[in-house]
């Protein structure tokens, strides 16, 4: 039951801090272009981003949990490489300008940042089923 909410755990806590660092850039971002949005509108960007992350993390990082612990290679730099390759790809291909191309470095710092929290918490949860089943059930004991 503790791995579960350990998991439950590592699958909000990225989507949560990726919805904060986007609502923080937007904080940050709209005054430079002279547009201050009421309040209503961060909540609803906030609650927009989380719900598109929960279901993104859902099915990417729950697929590349698995694969990764499935083949024992679940250390930080494939879980790195699995986030950051996605993002550098998507803005080689779209990128039309040197703009574009600075532009994704806030994306691939966010790519970043959520994939250590992934690993984090996801390593969280296997070293707490390894304490668990060394003493006898009780991850806390």
């Amino acid at each position: 039951m503790q791995r579960r909410k350990n998991l439950l755990f590592a699958w909000l806590a990225p989507s949560i801090i990726f919805a904060l660092l986007v609502l923080g850039w937007m904080c940050k971002g709209c005054p430079l272009y002279g547009e201050k949005p009421p309040l209503q509108g961060y909540f609803q960007v906030f609650i927009n981003f989380l719900s598109a992350d929960l279901i993104v993390q859902f099915l990417y990082s729950g697929a590349v949990y698995f694969l990764l612990v499935k083949i024992e290679r679940f250390s930080i730099g494939p879980v790195l490489m699995v986030y950051v390759v996605p993002v550098e790809t998507f803005s080689y291909w779209t990128a039309e300008s040197y703009d574009d191309r600075t532009g994704t470095i806030f994306w691939l710092i966010l790519a970043v940042v959520v994939a250590i929290v992934s690993w984090f918490f996801s390593i969280w949860s296997l070293v707490s089923r390894n304490i668990a089943s060394l003493n006898g059930g009780d991850p806390f004991s």
